[in-house]
């Protein structure tokens, strides 16, 4: 997988290679990325050329520029004006760097990153390139990290900083990964949105200067996605080249891409530098998160799939094949806060046959939780709703064979609350000053080791003492005031990572104590569906958009990155209480049924055909699940460019497949439409379901489906295809 030959390192997946080489000065320099190639010298592709106003160097006996060249790893202050990849803050405020290689070396399997979600394989599945150099200024030990994962076309980057010198400094920048391309025409795809319209796909040339996403809310958050693409103008879904890059992080982060004044494009992906230091004391050491990238030549689809791969396989708890997803019936839009024992049975009640296999109690079933105003943090039974605890509630899904989830928020409370009185010096605020709520909540202090404690034995003992079989982890609100009292006057700046690192270190300790315990990740939506979420828990709240049509572009984007079994996609009640839009019952289980199947709906309130309808499409996705998994999945058309939307799925074998289509508004007396397929074997007849038809791959994929014309708004189908045997 790794080989290193004529000063080049030769970084090699299954349909891939990254170079590296070493340069004659000791500068490490980005050489190639792209398709295999042969492990020659590539000594002939260096041209100097006299660029006036510019500080020369020579490179292997021909004269370039700093700002020119490929670096792998960019410094600061010594010739190269474009943006640095690391920051190194001496006593006297100097940030001025240069990186000269020292060694490498190169072994089987993966170093480990304490305290953080990672990629995990063992020595057969992956090898490691590991880099040392040094800044030659500060004195202060860089060493870069490349693991490769042969079979799914993906390298993980982390970098590590070493303090062996006998001196403090501040870490002010440590990107993850970072990238020099040569000159051509690229175009930037990311993922931006807000609440209920999260991970919305945005495409657009790379301009000269700097294009930047990221965030500063102390999560991931609404806004931008840790997840970036750079595409050719001619890349679609299907073919074109596609550089894919992914943090695997759930705090503050940023992505930038640089065209300079030689029309070269430098990347770079990590931790945010606007509110970030770390102060790095004599022989310490700081790591950054991981990151992962991909290559594709088959476009997009290609980069997604080898996403797709790389989080089933190597991805904490993902890395579990065939992982039971229950389909739940969650009751926050049924309730909201107003649920009690008795309404839970009857929910309990009117669940019995229906498939259903875990009733999840939402928000509102703890302390004396009435409202969004008061009880957050006080994990408890409510006693005035539940007066035997969850005793009654336990033996009636223990009697229909369904499992109970709880609702928590676990990372912020409410003033009024037995928590906050206990420990108001648990919260992060700035002294003096009364910090800001947002739906009345302060946001703990997971920065601090006795919070994190504090915790996790409140939520041992619920857990512990009650048969809880799924919880929905939620975190409703970014982080402000950003400060600590615990911290000193130049260490403010570690307060938003070491948050995180609380908050991975509490889930870490969770998920090991209860390994029987589906957590599902939320954040007042879909605010931080993240790789560093999934790595502790299988599946993430999408959206709180639970209408059809709007999830329809939201699983859209996600499925860039992230699977289509980690998205949590439910059934709703209609109209819709985001939007008001009115979808048939069988469209809203279309969009949902690739995805992590289940309900948010008030079973006394639907039809009774509806309640019949249920059986059936539990019984239909379980069967979609069984057959479908660690399928490959495809977009067909997207609801971003045109009046439709469809995806399909395909199992590893060929055989089987699952394909969706959703129209939006009908149009009277329109045009036939078909739907063309993919990823099937060209040569097998298949059964194509409901439609009783028989056709070969090659006619489905190249003809297509003839979809039936549409009587309303927003139509959906499901087409189930089966291949015959001769």
């Amino acid at each position: 997988m790794i080989a290193f030959k004529n000063n080049c390192f030769y970084l090699n997946t299954a349909n891939t290679c990254y170079c590296i080489e070493i340069a004659e000065n000791g500068a490490l320099l980005h050489r190639y990325y792209g398709k295999r190639i042969a492990a020659q010298s590539l000594d002939y592709f260096q041209n100097g050329v006299h660029r006036p106003s510019c500080f020369p160097v020579c490179i292997n006996g021909c004269v370039t520029t700093y700002s020119e060249l490929p670096y792998e790893y960019g410094a600061f202050g010594r010739g190269d004006t474009r943006f640095p990849s690391f920051k190194i803050e001496d006593d006297n405020g100097r940030v001025v760097s240069e990186l000269k290689y020292v060694s490498h070396k190169i072994t089987c399997g993966k170093p480990p990153l304490e305290g953080l979600p990672q990629l995990c394989a063992d020595a057969n599945d992956t090898q490691t390139l590991e880099i040392t150099a040094d800044d030659i200024v500060s004195g202060i030990r860089i060493m870069l990290y490349y693991s490769v994962f042969e079979e799914t076309d993906i390298i993980s980057r982390h970098t590590r900083a070493v303090n062996n010198t006998e001196k403090t400094v501040y870490i002010k920048q440590l990107d993850s990964l970072a990238m020099d391309f040569p000159p051509d025409k690229y175009e930037l795809i990311t993922l931006y949105g807000s609440w209920a319209r999260e991970r919305w796909i945005e495409r657009y040339p790379l301009h000269h200067g700097i294009s930047s996403v990221g965030s500063t809310a102390g999560i991931t958050g609404h806004g931008q996605n840790p997840f970036a693409a750079l595409v050719t103008p001619q890349t679609t879904e299907n073919s074109g080249d596609v550089y894919g890059f992914a943090l695997i992080y759930s705090g503050d982060f940023r992505f930038q891409a640089q065209i300079g004044q030689f029309e070269t494009t430098r990347i770079s992906l990590g931790i945010n530098s606007e509110n970030f230091i770390w102060e790095l004391k004599p022989h310490k050491e700081f790591c950054s998160p991981e990151a992962v990238m991909t290559y594709s030549s088959d476009g997009l689809n290609g980069m997604s799939q080898s996403f797709h791969k790389m989080c089933r396989k190597y991805l904490g708890a993902c890395s579990a094949k065939n992982i039971k997803r229950p389909i739940v019936l969650n009751l926050w839009e049924a309730m909201y806060f107003d649920s009690d024992e008795e309404k839970i049975l009857k929910m309990i009640e009117l669940c019995r046959d229906t498939g259903i296999d875990t009733v999840v109690l939402d928000d509102g079933w703890y302390g004396r939780r009435k409202d969004e105003n008061g009880s957050l943090g006080d994990w408890y039974v409510n006693r005035e709703k539940f007066p035997q605890g969850f005793k009654k509630i336990l033996s009636a899904c223990k009697k229909n064979n369904m499992g109970l989830g709880v609702w928590i928020e676990p990372e912020a409370v409410n003033r009024d609350s037995e928590l906050y009185r206990a420990h108001p010096d648990w919260c992060i605020s700035l002294p003096n000053v009364k910090p800001l709520e947002s739906r009345n909540e302060l946001v703990l202090d997971y920065g601090r080791p006795e919070v994190v404690d504090g915790m996790y034995n409140i939520l041992y003992k619920l857990l512990h003492e009650n048969d809880i079989k799924y919880v929905k982890w939620d975190m409703n609100r970014s982080i402000s005031d950003n400060g600590s009292v615990f911290l000193e006057k130049r260490r403010q700046g570690e307060q938003n990572h070491r948050f995180i690192l609380g908050v991975y270190e509490l889930m870490a300790r969770l998920t090991k104590s209860f390994p029987d315990v589906f957590f599902e990740g939320c954040s007042s939506g879909g605010a931080r569906f993240d790789l560093g979420i999934l790595y502790y828990m299988p599946q993430i709240w999408t959206s709180d958009d639970t209408d059809a049509y709007e999830r329809s572009k939201i699983q859209y984007g996600t499925s860039l990155l992230y699977p289509p079994e980690t998205m949590s996609a439910h059934i709703t009640i209609c109209p819709n209480h985001q939007t008001g839009r009115t979808v048939s019952f069988n469209a809203r289980e279309a969009v949902a049924a690739l995805f992590s199947f289940g309900y948010e709906l008030n079973l006394n309130n639907i039809s009774e055909d509806e309640m019949r309808q249920i059986p059936l499409q539990t019984k239909r996705r379980k069967f979609l699940e069984a057959n479908l998994a660690n399928a490959v999945f495809y977009r067909l058309c997207s609801p971003f460019e045109g009046d439709c939307a469809a995806w399909q799925a395909v199992s590893e074998n060929g055989e089987f497949s699952a394909a969706v289509y959703l129209s939006s508004l009908n149009i009277p007396n329109g045009s036939q439409r078909s739907l063309k397929l993919t990823g099937l074997k060209p040569e097998t007849v298949y059964e194509v379901r409901p439609c009783g038809i028989r056709l070969s791959g090659s006619l489905l994929m190249n003809m297509g489906l003839p979809i039936p014309a549409a009587s309303s708004d927003f139509e959906a189908h499901i087409f189930i295809l089966k291949a015959l045997k001769n």
